[in-house]
């Protein structure tokens, strides 16, 4: 893949590689410890830490997201292949190169801070019903999923089980590839919740959805990456030491993962995601200020 910074690099101050190193670090655990992606630890800390401009933080995240989340998934498919629904990634996957071609093309468009403002309202309707879930514990998961949504099998003959499946998993997919594009978030954040909202099988175990989950990230980032390097949107420069300490990380955050409890992992994802709807509502409300002190 190719990357440039022709375009970027005169719009970005210079920082110690260690900096990045660091973000890559927290990413990367991140991304293997949920099934994330890490976009939602490194946009925010490239854009507010190093100032970075965010369209330019969106397309380097993709590229290093890509690196550690395939050893993340290697490190899965090795320890509990059984956790991830290869059908699922399929079908999400596809959805997803539409969903980030979408984005892309909104990303040009759009303004930042309608942006981040969006994405929290999904984060903060993912955060609610995931709660739900939480206040129920372990044994109750899939009482507590069905006061969320109908109960959908994951394994039916039925026609319409069929197309339920196939339409709720490629529409997640496109929804997911369009916040990767916009906001670098590598679709995660929209996967997990999402799975554990549709599929009553996700539910009962949030190890399922963070499995299947990273899969798809994969392919999401891949693409998403691809697009923002022709655009120039990647600096080669913070990739190197995002992607190569982020895959320490990510070691680490497998093995952190498998030692921790459905549940714990479910409290520990609902905290992040508040945490992340509220940065982005921050900042969006703070470019809409200055957009309004500009204009007026």
């Amino acid at each position: 893949m190719a990357v440039s910074n022709t375009d970027t690099a005169s719009l970005l101050p210079h920082h110690p590689w260690w900096k990045y190193g660091a973000i890559g670090i927290g990413a990367g655990f991140m991304s293997a410890f949920f099934g994330i992606g890490g976009g939602v630890v490194m946009v925010p800390a490239l854009t507010f830490w190093l100032r970075v401009p965010v369209k330019i933080a969106v397309g380097t995240s993709l590229i290093a997201i890509l690196g550690f989340t395939l050893v993340g998934i290697c490190i899965e498919m090795f320890h509990t292949p059984e956790y991830i629904i290869w059908d699922h990634v399929g079908l999400m996957a596809a959805g997803s190169l539409a969903g980030v071609a979408i984005g892309k093309r909104m990303h040009v468009k759009a303004s930042d801070w309608l942006l981040k403002l969006l994405f929290a309202l999904m984060l903060i309707f993912g955060i609610t019903k995931l709660c739900n879930l939480v206040s129920f514990g372990d044994e109750a998961h899939p009482a507590a999923y069905e006061m969320v949504l109908d109960t959908i099998p994951l394994q039916s003959d039925s026609v319409q089980a069929f197309i339920l499946r196939f339409g709720l998993a490629t529409v997640l997919g496109l929804v997911a590839g369009m916040a990767a594009a916009l906001l670098g978030a590598g679709g995660g954040v929209i996967y997990v919740p999402g799975l554990m909202i549709l599929f009553a099988v996700y539910a009962k175990d949030i190890h399922w959805a963070r499995a299947t989950s990273m899969a798809t990230v994969v392919i999401t980032s891949l693409y998403g990456g691809y697009l923002h390097s022709r655009a120039g949107n990647v600096v080669k420069d913070a990739v190197k030491p995002l992607l190569v300490l982020g895959i320490f990380g990510a070691i680490g955050g497998s093995f952190v993962a498998a030692v921790t409890s459905a549940h714990s992992l479910l409290v520990l994802f609902a905290a992040l995601l508040g945490t992340f709807a509220l940065q982005m509502i921050v900042s969006g409300v703070r470019d809409l200020l200055r957009r309004s002190q500009k204009t007026g």
